[in-house]
C-alpha cells in the first residue's frame, strides 16, 4: 500500500515566503498567517524571523532577517537559503491563491493527523462508547482554530459528549444515520459539513448512502 503523504505546498509556502520579503502591503495582507500554515522548516523559521522584526517594528529586508535569525539562534538558515526565498518566482496578483492554498492544506493536515488519531483509538481493546467518544474529540480539532486547539484532551472529550447531548436532545433537528445503534447513540447529525474518515473498505460509502436515504 502506497504511504500517504503529509499535505503540504513548500512552493508555495516559498512564493508567500518571498512576498512577504519584498513587499511591505504583501505582509499588511497576510496578517492573519500564523506558524501553522507553514509546513516547510526553512519557510517557518523566516516567517517567524519575519514576525519578530514587525513587531519590534524594524525594517523588513534581506539582511534584518539574516540578523534575526541569527539572534534567534537558529544555524541551519543559511544566507543563501534567504536569498533563494526572496527570488522566488511569484507574483502579488497570485497572492489570494496562495493564501487560500496554506489554508486549505492547514485543515488537510489536521485532517491528516486526526485520521491517524482515530485509527489508533479504532485498534484499542475500549468500549465502543468510549471510542466514538475519544474518536468525537479527535474531529473537533478540524473545526478549531490554532489558539482554540490547547483545550486538553479532557475538555475536548467533553465538547464532544455535549455535542452528543445536544443531538439527542433536538431530535426533529437533526437528520438520522438510518442505522439504529448509531442513531441511539449519537442522535443524528446536525445539518453542515461533515467528514468521513476511515480506511479502505470500511464503509464510507455506505454511511454516507444510508444519511442520504435518511435526509431524502
Amino acid at each position: 500500500m502506497e504511504k500517504i503523504k503529509v499535505p503540504q505546498a513548500i512552493t508555495v509556502e516559498f512564493a508567500v515566503i518571498s512576498l512577504m520579503i519584498r513587499f511591505q502591503k504583501d505582509r499588511e495582507l497576510l496578517t492573519d498567517l500564523t506558524d501553522e500554515y507553514f509546513y516547510d522548516a526553512r519557510a517557518l523559521k523566516i516567517f517567524q524571523a519575519i514576525r519578530l522584526l514587525e513587531k519590534s517594528l524594524s525594517h523588513v529586508n534581506y539582511d534584518s532577517i539574516i540578523d534575526q535569525l541569527k539572534k534567534m539562534g537558529d544555524q541551519t538558515i543559511l544566507a543563501e537559503h534567504v536569498y533563494n526565498f526572496a527570488n522566488s518566482p511569484a507574483h502579488s496578483d497570485n497572492l489570494n491563491a496562495y493564501k487560500e492554498t496554506l489554508k486549505e492544506n492547514v485543515l488537510k493536515r489536521r485532517l491528516y493527523t486526526a485520521s491517524k488519531h482515530i485509527e489508533q483509538i479504532c485498534l484499542k481493546d475500549i468500549p465502543y462508547n468510549e471510542m466514538t467518544i475519544q474518536s468525537s474529540a479527535a474531529l473537533t480539532s478540524l473545526t478549531t482554530t490554532t489558539s482554540e486547539k490547547t483545550l486538553t484532551h479532557e475538555q475536548a472529550k467533553q465538547l464532544a459528549l455535549k455535542q452528543i447531548k445536544d443531538r439527542r436532545n433536538n431530535k426533529n433537528a437533526t437528520i438520522k444515520f438510518g442505522l439504529k445503534k448509531l442513531d441511539r447513540l449519537l442522535g443524528g447529525i446536525f445539518t453542515g459539513h461533515y467528514v468521513i474518515v476511515g480506511m479502505t473498505g470500511s464503509g464510507k460509502t455506505a454511511l454516507a448512502i444510508d444519511v442520504a436515504i435518511s435526509a431524502a
